[in-house]
């Protein structure tokens, strides 16, 4: 435990006004079992009544250092809740916008290009296989957009090749219908 001079001043002066009371105390005992009351009462008024107010100063005193430490660690510790109760909401404050920016992120990498893609579902759905979407990225996003458009490719060119062959079965037809109505007039 740290002492200060002034504290040890003071506790020295408490053993010091100790001694004299408890000599005082004795004498004034030592007559009273005599049975010299009126020297034992005028002994404890001359010697025994200073040195007992002594020891209350000297204690007071004391108690009064010792409450202005605890006064001190108190609003040392007061002081320091603040602090940490200001980092803590400002601990708050900062994972708050991280959050937002977080899911704002989220919003403009991931649910920005599924509403894109879903618009070329629906364009394609309704017949326009020309619908594309514009997203390059290499996330799962990235390669579910471009997987969405390869398939459209991979059915336009499926749809374009079905169209030649149904042109050259309706040439090849034509030709053959041709040939039977000139086989049937001669």
């Amino acid at each position: 435990m740290d002492i200060s001079a002034e504290e040890r001043a003071l506790i020295d002066d408490f053993y010091v006004a100790v001694t004299k009371f408890e000599e005082a105390q004795q004498q004034v005992m030592t007559l009273a079992s005599e049975n010299k009351n009126e020297e034992a009462f005028a002994l404890y008024v001359a010697k025994v009544q200073e040195p007992r107010k002594d020891l209350i100063n000297a204690l007071l005193a004391i108690n009064d250092i010792k409450m202005a430490k605890v006064t001190n660690i108190i609003e040392g510790s007061v002081e320091e809740g603040r602090s940490t109760a200001t980092t803590l909401i400002i601990i708050f404050i900062a994972a708050t916008l991280f959050l937002f920016v977080s899911v704002f992120y989220l919003a403009k990498n991931i649910v920005q290009p599924l509403h894109l893609l879903l618009a070329c579902l629906e364009r394609a759905k309704n017949g326009d296989l020309t619908a594309r979407a514009e997203y390059n990225a290499t996330n799962e996003v990235g390669q579910l957009v471009a997987s969405y458009n390869e398939t459209m490719d991979s059915l336009t060119t499926v749809l374009n090749d079905t169209k030649l062959a149904a042109a050259e079965v309706d040439a090849v037809s034509n030709e053959l219908s041709s040939s039977v109505d000139e086989t049937t007039k001669s």
